[in-house]
């Protein structure tokens, strides 16, 4: 991964974990940012210069495994005791705007840090007819991709 944008998502995380009271959720957002999140970074940087749009879906994962625990906790469960009833509730709160809590469950069961279970599946890529079709992805559209001196506010938000 290039200097600048791991610059910029470190010092996202650096800021973004203390923040987090339970430890072992901080714990756990760490490892799967370290072992998950850094590691497609580094390889999606060694393809070309990483884009703001995978800088934030990189943030957007923290933010919704962060979210996810926080499920966990107010079930009064953690990660390890998650059951299959707990992440279906999780989906069906929104599932498009939770798909990228995949990655954070999927890395969990194969690390062991969750019990086997069923992450839920369904195509985004074809709308439904009442609703807009997803803008095209960056690459596809001309847009310059993330790099120094253009947009650094990319893991901006809480």
């Amino acid at each position: 991964m290039e200097h600048t944008e791991d610059r910029l998502f470190q010092r996202w995380l650096t800021e973004r974990l203390p923040a987090i009271g339970d430890a072992d959720h901080r714990r756990l957002l760490g490892l799967f940012a370290a072992w998950h999140i850094q590691r497609r970074l580094r390889t999606l940087a060694g393809r070309g210069p990483l884009t703001s749009d995978q800088i934030r879906q990189a943030c957007d994962q923290i933010r919704l495994a962060t979210s996810f625990l926080n499920h966990l906790a107010q079930r009064g469960r953690g990660l390890t005791d998650c059951t299959q009833t707990d992440v279906d509730t999780w989906y069906a709160g929104g599932y498009t705007a939770r798909r990228l809590t995949h990655a954070f469950l999927r890395w969990a069961m194969r690390s062991q840090h969750a019990p086997a279970l069923v992450v839920p599946h369904r195509s985004t890529s074809k709308p439904r007819p009442d609703r807009p079709a997803p803008a095209p992805h960056a690459a596809a559209t001309g847009r310059e991709p993330w790099g120094p001196g253009t947009h650094t506010g990319a893991c901006s938000g809480s």
